[in-house]
């Protein structure tokens, strides 16, 4: 937090000299001290909100915008603790498994839900529900790609309403996850790089 709020600041601080405007006058529109200017701008101000930015950002000629980062593992549900067992039942004992593999690099809140590392390093995603497939996938791909792992599996409950909505999306999900099957299975079970991204329902 502490590291966001020193790079907030810095780019209002960027901004208002860049608009000309000095650190009492963009206090005075706000009604404050021009002393909470400078924490705000230093990353001092532990108690500064995102009202307070928003505000701070329309004077100096920018705008302010909230988005939703991981900063933990979310909460597994039965369900997806079931399936991650099942899934580490299948997979056998050839691989070094690790739980909530976070990213190496800094500052990157993502983790994977199981890290297989081996002859190349494997992301694995656990799904319960196939809903949206787009939403639900698109990340996992940049996860991959920002991440640098070798290969991604996505794992889904063996489900009527989960195969039917893998089929449906069709082309996108096959070339995202082309390997399957049997050709999978054997793979992992024995240790082997499966050859690309791959798809198993358990």
């Amino acid at each position: 937090m502490k590291r966001e709020l020193r790079e907030d600041g810095l780019e209002l601080r960027r901004a208002r000299l860049a608009a000309g405007l000095t650190q009492k006058r963009v206090a005075a529109a706000l009604g404050w001290s021009g002393s909470k200017v400078g924490r705000i701008e230093r990353g001092e101000d532990a108690q500064v909100g995102i009202v307070d930015l928003a505000r701070m950002a329309s004077v100096v000629g920018r705008q302010c915008w909230l988005r939703l980062f991981p900063a933990a593992p979310a909460v597994r549900d039965a369900p997806q603790l079931a399936l991650g067992g099942r899934f580490l039942k299948v997979l056998g004992t050839a691989w070094k498994v690790l739980l909530e593999a976070g990213s190496e690099i800094v500052g990157d809140p993502r983790a994977f839900d199981v890290l297989l590392r081996g002859p190349v390093t494997i992301g694995v995603e656990l799904i319960t529900r196939l809903h949206d497939v787009q939403l639900q996938v698109r990340p996992i791909m940049n996860k991959q790609r920002d991440t640098g792992v070798d290969r991604v599996i996505l794992v889904l409950s063996d489900t009527a309403a989960n195969r039917r909505a893998a089929r449906d999306a069709g082309p996108a999900l096959d070339a995202a996850f082309p390997v399957r099957g049997r050709r999978l299975l054997d793979a992992l079970r024995s240790g082997a790089d499966p050859g690309g991204n791959g798809l198993i329902f358990v």
